[in-house]
């Protein structure tokens, strides 16, 4: 049963209550669909059956739900999304009780049976035509609509001959949509009702319908889709006590090798249903990172700007790095590929796009994305690019989707390309970070990048532990106090990466920590063997 709608990505819109609680079938149900009244809800039931629900209307949507076609998504979905089956919400209940009765579940067939009527619960009357009405009615009635002889108020639609006459006059002063018969033609042609603005009785026939529909439409690679066999990545559960060092280390290694397919995967699951039916990406609140490049110490305060990414309006491109335009090298291209044009941004494979592109709506940002791992010890050919272009890594691509937002990287410096490590003096270091939150796996990469060596654990031996700057109490501030372990900002790693050295420790300690403390560090730091803990 939880397979049934597998690889199915779900979005709804203008369901009414009674649509979203499922009350249709009374005959017992498994286990899977009884643990709660919720279950019971539409979009819960498609999940049951191993479907995605999507609260927006995002690049890797393949149905959407519809109650009412007067919505932003289906306006959206008409204009832009051919490739989407819209549908009424019976079909998810068709599936159900296929499987409840233990039939053969042609879900494809069932799509096509419970596929939306172009004009689905309209109410339109016409004037004007005279040799054709019964033909033009016979479409009007068979594709879901409502005709109506007479022009009321309940009208939704008037479909005219010419722009004159009674029942236009009428429509007029009543709001009511006034369109031509280009319009009920066109939206026959695109299986959903179009923009009626563009069909406007006054307009020149040759602009009608000018832009109301996509043709050729090719849906962008979405990443993080499983095939049929295969299954999540659950850890296995171990036996015994685990040391505190392989917990943290499995889990660093656990996020690094799935943070690129995770929130694909996850990112548009919706935690409730809400009540509001805007088809755009609702705007997040986003812990800005602390990674800045400090150009000086007096600029330490200003830690960290970036474009947040807005709704777009009905019409524009969809995503996070909508307005970017990529350049992929050094990369296996097509993973990065899927992750940028499946957010609405743009790949292109030449530097001369780069400089041909002209700054605008279509082109805010130009970024060179470059391996992470690439080094002076350790790096390829660069192409000349234009100079407001951004130089980052594939790390600036998890950030941006981590914190929601368009991270400007030269305010971002674990977005940035570290050409020019390692740092000499960083050789023989051990570092250890407490409450960095999602930066540790980039800090983890960064610092090993530099020449120093990363633990997940503070012991003895550590040579100092990073932690935010604003942060005073942890247990492991006071573990390094209780063992002389210098603690110092996050600042001191930001700045010994721009500036490519290491940056002097007395200048970065957090409150409380004397520069005595800095004597004995340097002392161990120079000794073969760590001294021994003297309690």
């Amino acid at each position: 049963n939880n397979a049934l709608l597998q690889g199915v990505v779900l979005c709804s819109t203008s369901l009414s209550q009674d649509l979203r609680v499922s009350t249709h079938y009374t005959k017992p149900t498994p286990p899977l669909l009884t643990h709660s009244t919720r279950q019971d809800k539409l979009n819960d039931l498609a999940r049951s059956m191993g479907a995605v629900h999507r609260l927006d209307l995002t690049a890797d949507v393949t149905h959407l739900i519809v109650g009412n076609i007067d919505t932003p998504k289906c306006r959206h979905t008409a204009k832009e999304r051919p490739d989407i089956h819209v549908l009424k919400p019976e079909w998810i209940h068709a599936i159900r009780k296929s499987y409840m009765e233990d039939q053969d579940i042609d879900v494809d067939a069932l799509v096509q049976e419970h596929r939306l009527p172009v004009f689905y619960n309209l109410h339109i009357s016409v004037t004007g035509f005279e040799d054709s009405i019964q033909h033009i009615i016979e479409k009007i009635r068979s594709n879901g609509a409502h005709y109506h002889g007479d022009l009321t108020r309940e009208v939704t639609h008037l479909i005219v001959a010419k722009p004159k006459g009674a029942k236009y006059e009428r429509a007029q002063s009543w709001t009511i949509k006034t369109t031509s018969l280009k319009w009920l033609e066109e939206s026959l042609d695109r299986g959903m009702a179009v923009d009626e603005s563009l069909y406007h009785p006054l307009m020149p026939l040759e602009d009608q319908g000018r832009g109301a529909f996509v043709r050729g439409y090719q849906r962008p690679p979405v990443l993080g889709k499983r095939q049929r066999g295969e299954t999540a990545i659950i850890p296995k559960e171990e036996n015994g006590k685990r040391k505190m060092r392989r917990t943290a280390s499995a889990k660093l290694a656990d996020h690094s090798q799935n943070m690129m397919t995770s929130f694909m995967s996850h990112g548009g699951e919706e935690s409730s249903e809400l009540a509001n039916d805007q088809w755009t990406e609702a705007q997040h609140v986003a812990t800005p990172s602390r990674s800045v490049t400090p150009p000086s110490r007096a600029n330490d305060a200003s830690r960290h700007t970036s474009r947040e990414g807005g709704p777009a309006p009905p019409g524009e491109e969809l995503g996070l790095f909508s307005g970017v335009l990529c350049l992929v090298h050094g990369h296996d291209e097509k993973k990065i590929k899927n992750i940028i044009t499946s957010n609405g941004g743009q790949i292109t494979h030449s530097a001369d796009v780069l400089h041909a592109a002209q700054n605008g709506d279509l082109c805010q940002h130009k970024v060179l994305i470059l391996p992470s791992e690439w080094t002076s010890t350790k790096k390829g050919s660069l192409p000349e690019v234009p100079p407001e272009t951004w130089l980052v890594t594939e790390w600036w691509l998890e950030r941006c989707i981590k914190q929601k937002m368009i991270v400007d990287p030269d305010h971002d410096i674990l977005s940035q390309p570290h050409l020019s490590l390692p740092i000499d003096d960083f050789e023989g270091l051990t570092i250890a970070t407490s409450g960095m939150g999602h930066d540790v796996l980039h800090i983890s990469r960064v610092v090993r990048l530099a020449g120093a060596s990363y633990d997940e654990m503070l012991v003895p031996r550590t040579s100092f532990l990073i932690v935010p700057g604003a942060a005073t109490n942890s247990e492991k501030i006071s573990y390094a106090a209780k063992h002389k372990i210098p603690v110092v900002s996050d600042t001191w790693l930001y700045s010994s990466l721009h500036h490519v050295r290491k940056m002097p420790l007395s200048d970065y300690l957090v409150a409380g920590q004397s520069k005595q403390i800095l004597d004995r560090s340097s002392a161990r730091d120079g000794s073969v063997a760590p001294p021994q803990d003297k309690r």
